[in-house]
């Protein structure tokens, strides 16, 4: 089948554009293999119950190898695993100059928007993360509020582990039986304890375990907290041998977490429940400040601005022995935060999503200070535009002021920069002004048309990094040397062009210019014949149709005789 003359024309001009194309890529278009989240917003329009939960882990750490990884810290009495995911850039390694992070949801069974709201998280994390799997990484310009940025730089910056289910037996019970029900579904030991099942997790931990009046040890009641110690209470009649022992960590949830977390170093955690719209911190279980407890409101005080929720100590809520952030903080040193989500412990489903996106915000704040739980990180700010043209082959002054809290004779302050779009970073050292906290520093010299990423960190005496812009180098400023052509579109773009002139300048010459070539060169009309090539038929036509000569002396109809593949084309183009 043969291609109309005018198909034909459209088909080289189009070959010839996307030539050009392919040579320039357009400015801040998406790299090739970037991530998606696993799952849409969509999931988080209605609860789950616990298959559809470990799906969900599951199908992102499959889509994920690179930054996630799974692990079974435990099974429950019904034998559902616990199952943790770690997100990090490098996942299989253990990397000493990352702080570790943990989240843990679902421990009290009716709490449904918790798990679904740690589920938000490892979706986000990973969805959101701005490296490619061929480790292409996406840069946006700062001055913008970007936690996609954010987001790829606590992956690069921190061990994160996420507990979907800490009582997965529990959240199922809840899911198909009972809505109300809150504890665990294992057994409880004793005559009295077998008729009733289920202990409150979060009443589980060996902090002041059991020291408290308003404890409860009536293993009917909600908040259960373990049989008392074998030491001549009433809780152990009739334990026999092989039953849970009694006393703190009575439940597979709760050993499983001990374990867990004393065997890592985890600097910041937080445990998802619901409701009443708090942030919760040490003590629970005394009305003493804990000793680290100006840090503590401090961080508070944030994630309440975050999420519009109170902070407040944990004694001030109710007063409660063997909590896990107690616990956590007490035994393993972490700073440890409760989160009271809601107003509801199972709200109407369309408040899933707006509850998760609600707490995303403090789950990464506290992962960004995981180093720096003092809050006395260096502040970096660089002055200048996000986006700056410079002139050829002239070195650039950058300039920053840093304040650095814990000092920076010991630490320093770098330029860090690329010149192929962030797929590599070179960096110089900056020198201190006479004031103490004004750094500069040059960029190289670039070629006409080239560009520049770059951003300043800064180590202060402490070891603790920051950057300006903060989620460098997802976010970095950027300049660019004055135009020059052949740098803006590159080798493969000129050819292009000069291609497209060509295939131009022959379309202008058979159409209009090879009849009087031909009269004045009459040698040329010996060269061999060209294929048809496309054309403005009518126009040809009516100059084939004109009687009088052809300029320049020339006879255009003789010319058009001499040459019958020209003269068949003009003739199937009227």
């Amino acid at each position: 089948m043969t291609t109309p003359p005018r198909k034909r024309a459209a088909l080289v001009i189009l070959f010839a554009a996307q030539m050009l194309l392919t040579a320039v890529p357009a400015s801040g278009a998406p790299a090739s293999g970037a991530r998606q989240p696993v799952y849409t917003d969509e999931w988080w329009s209605e609860y789950h119950a616990t298959d559809d939960v470990y799906d969900l882990v599951k199908a992102v750490a499959a889509a994920n190898p690179d930054i996630v990884s799974l692990s079974s810290i435990g099974s429950t009495y019904e034998n559902r695993q616990l199952l943790v995911a770690k997100v990090s850039d490098n996942v299989a390694a253990d990397e000493a100059d990352e702080p570790d992070v943990l989240v843990i949801a679902g421990t009290h069974a009716r709490e449904w928007t918790t798990y679904h709201a740690a589920a938000y998280l490892l979706n986000y994390l990973t969805g959101h993360y701005r490296r490619t799997q061929e480790g292409r990484v996406q840069v946006s310009p700062p001055g913008v509020s970007d936690n996609d940025s954010f987001a790829s730089w606590l992956v690069d910056n921190r061990e994160i582990y996420i507990l979907t289910m800490v009582n997965p037996d529990g959240i199922e019970y809840s899911q198909t039986t009972d809505a109300s029900w809150r504890k665990n579904r294992e057994p409880n030991p004793g005559a009295i304890g077998r008729a009733c099942i289920g202990t409150d997790i979060n009443r589980n931990f060996d902090w002041h375990w059991g020291e408290l009046q308003g404890d409860s040890h009536v293993a009917c009641a909600d908040d259960y907290a373990g049989p008392m110690r074998a030491d001549g209470y009433a809780g152990i009649l009739g334990w026999r041998p092989g039953e849970p022992l009694p006393g703190a960590f009575s439940t597979a949830e709760a050993r499983a977490l001990r374990d867990f977390q004393t065997a890592h170093d985890f600097q910041s955690a937080l445990s998802l429940h619901s409701y009443s719209e708090l942030v919760l911190y040490p003590w629970g279980y005394t009305s003493s400040p804990s000793p680290d407890d100006a840090d503590f409101v401090a961080m508070a005080d944030v994630m309440a601005n975050q999420t519009g929720y109170t902070p407040e100590q944990g004694y001030t809520l109710y007063k409660t022995a063997g909590v896990w952030d107690d616990w956590t903080y007490g035994v393993t040193g972490a700073y440890a935060f409760t989160i009271e989500m809601g107003r509801q412990f199972q709200p109407p489903a369309e408040e899933i999503l707006n509850q998760s996106l609600l707490v995303l915000q403090p789950e990464m704040y506290l992962a960004e200070v995981a180093d720096d739980l003092h809050l006395r990180a260096p502040v970096v700010e660089v002055h200048t535009e996000p986006s700056a043209e410079v002139d050829v082959n002239a070195a650039t002054r950058i300039s920053a002021k840093v304040d650095a809290f814990n000092g920076l004779d010991g630490g320093k302050v770098a330029l860090v920069y690329s010149t192929d779009g962030g797929a590599t970073w070179s960096e110089r050292p900056m020198a201190a002004g006479a004031d103490g906290t004004t750094y500069t520093g040059d960029l190289p010299g670039l070629r006409a048309g080239a560009s520049a990423l770059y951003f300043v960190r800064a180590t202060d005496n402490e070891g603790i990094t920051r950057s300006g812009p903060k989620s460098a180098p997802y976010q970095a400023f950027e300049v660019h040397s004055k135009n020059g052509l052949l740098d803006q579109i590159g080798t493969l773009g000129l050819i292009a062009l000069l291609g497209g002139a060509g295939l131009a300048g022959a379309l202008l010459y058979l159409r209009f210019g090879r009849g009087r070539i031909a009269a004045a060169m009459p040698k040329l009309a010996r060269l061999p014949g060209l294929p048809g090539l496309p054309g403005k038929g009518k126009r040809a036509a009516s100059r084939t149709r004109a009687p009088s000569a052809a300029p320049e002396g020339g006879d255009f109809g003789s010319a058009l005789a001499s040459r019958p593949g020209l003269k068949r084309f003009l003739d199937e183009s009227r």
